[in-house]
């Protein structure tokens, strides 16, 4: 069954497009979460320009099936570094989890299976018994207001492991 994964990529926005890219050539869907930051300009003193950065710098989601496509064979991708692991095993985030993250921002997707698995996932979600609290729902929403990215990625990783499958 597919389930999604948190994998990281090697340092470089070109390297996130390019595993993205391979990735959906193998019929794996990737989703990497990005929001809209204002910066200021240094040119215009009082002007901002809307950037779209990544939500988990470094990091990306992906959803595959590891009995149809080997671990290896995904960590093999060029621009790849690794699959996240938690307890020194490769395991599946929980479903509610990346739902809401959805939700919350905007998307980087190459290919049109996202919008599929989102409703896949909705009716998945809708005969699960175990859905995320108020608390755990806040702790997402708290992903987007905070600036630094090496923080939002902490924030994450103790959500993820917080939340037993």
């Amino acid at each position: 069954m597919e389930q999604w994964y948190l994998a990281c990529h090697k340092t470089g926005k070109h390297h996130s497009f390019k595993v993205q890219l391979l990735l959906a050539r193998l019929g794996v869907e990737v989703f990497i979460p990005q929001v809209c930051i204002r910066q200021p300009r240094l040119d215009r003193p009082g002007h901002f320009r809307a950037v779209l950065e990544p939500l988990f710098p470094g990091y990306l989601f992906i959803c595959f099936d590891p009995e149809v496509m080997h671990t290896s064979k995904i960590s093999a991708c060029p621009g790849m570094s690794h699959l996240v692991r938690f307890g020194g095993v490769i395991r599946p985030l929980h479903e509610a989890v990346v739902d809401e993250v959805m939700k919350l921002v905007l998307t980087v997707n190459a290919d049109s299976g996202q919008l599929q698995h989102r409703a896949l996932s909705r009716e998945r979600r809708a005969n699960e018994t175990e859905q995320l609290t108020a608390s755990q729902c806040q702790q997402i929403e708290r992903f987007i207001d905070e600036k630094d990215g090496r923080v939002r990625c902490a924030l994450f990783y103790a959500l993820a492991e917080s939340i037993k499958n």
